[in-house]
């Protein structure tokens, strides 16, 4: 806040429209006149006459498209236009030019075709990047042998924001729709039927989730054995880092044989403290040489994604 400017930061979903118009409003009456809003959410404001004046917001790509004729039209009913946002038009117009509770709305019909309006403009590319990238993301990274669980709950924390932004909108929808078609039952069962699709998709998508952790928790198991000259590892499921030390002389040979059945291998050998001499992911079946060029103390890595086989190492 600067003298007579004030600039406020605030968030309102894409279904606030009305508690933004008020918002907008309460300020007006508060002496401080909206001048405009900026992107991610900062509200404008000049010094003014503490005014009773009505903000509406109304959402229309048609009528942009057209946007001199659409301005137009308010213009004569005495409203003024003030901007475009994110898709929402901003009207305001004082209260004393109104004839009773006037509004740009008229009636519940069309409150509802703009709450129709604003789900094929907003929440229609969100079901699209929801349903075809979020949801088969969130599988693949859970179920596939290569996923990480940090980012799983990553995209489950994705999920249910989405979830949340969806069951909201459409249950405003849903309330404005009933007060237009009372009598419909139609409307009732379509939104059961929603609802319950949500919620056996979020069982699915918890469930899937819920199996992975505990199977990744409850299978991780291997036996490692050491033998004078090597070790080997038997894993069941390898979903970590197993780790050894060897000393190691020049013109050591290290000697490994891989038989992986699942899941992902990546061997890294390294002098102690030092960068790899020796880095790569198993393929299936393989067997590697390596000789070593320096002595000293070798450490011998395996990180296993999801993995199940048997590895073995011997210095020749």
């Amino acid at each position: 806040m600067m003298g007579d400017n004030k600039t406020t930061f605030r968030v309102f979903t894409i279904m606030q429209h009305e508690e933004e118009a008020e918002y907008l409003g309460r300020m007006h009456r508060d002496g401080w006149k909206f001048t405009g809003v900026t992107f991610p959410g900062f509200y404008h404001f000049v010094k003014s006459v503490s005014e009773d004046v009505v903000y509406q917001l109304d959402y229309n790509q048609d009528g942009l498209a057209h946007k001199s004729e659409y301005i137009q039209m308010f213009t004569d009913c005495d409203w003024e236009y003030l901007q475009d946002f994110f898709g929402y038009s901003y009207f305001r117009k004082p209260k004393a030019l109104m004839q009773g509770n006037e509004e740009i709305f008229c009636d519940a019909e069309s409150r509802l075709e703009m709450m129709k309006r604003v789900r094929r403009g907003r929440i229609v590319p969100l079901l699209i990047v929801f349903f075809c990238c979020l949801i088969p993301q969130f599988f693949l990274n859970t179920v596939g042998s290569g996923g990480s669980r940090p980012v799983s709950v990553m995209l489950l924390g994705f999920y249910f924001m989405y979830l949340i932004c969806f069951a909201a909108f459409y249950f405003q929808l849903f309330r404005y729709e009933r007060n237009v078609r009372k009598d419909d039952k139609g409307v009732l069962i379509k939104y059961i039927g929603l609802f319950l699709f949500i919620v056996f998709l979020s069982a699915v998508v918890t469930g899937t989730f819920a199996v992975s952790f505990r199977g990744r928790v409850q299978r991780d198991k291997y036996m490692l054995r050491e033998y004078e000259n090597g070790f080997s590892i038997g894993a069941e499921y390898l979903d970590g880092t197993v780790t050894q030390q060897q000393k190691l002389h020049k013109g050591d040979v290290i000697e490994g044989s891989f038989v992986l059945t699942e899941g992902n291998l990546q061997i890294e050998i390294s002098r102690e403290n030092e960068a790899p001499v020796f880095s790569k992911y198993v393929e299936n079946p393989e067997n590697f040489q390596l000789e070593i060029e320096k002595d000293g103390n070798y450490i011998i890595t395996c990180k296993g994604e999801k993995a199940e086989g048997s590895f073995h190492f011997e210095v020749q």
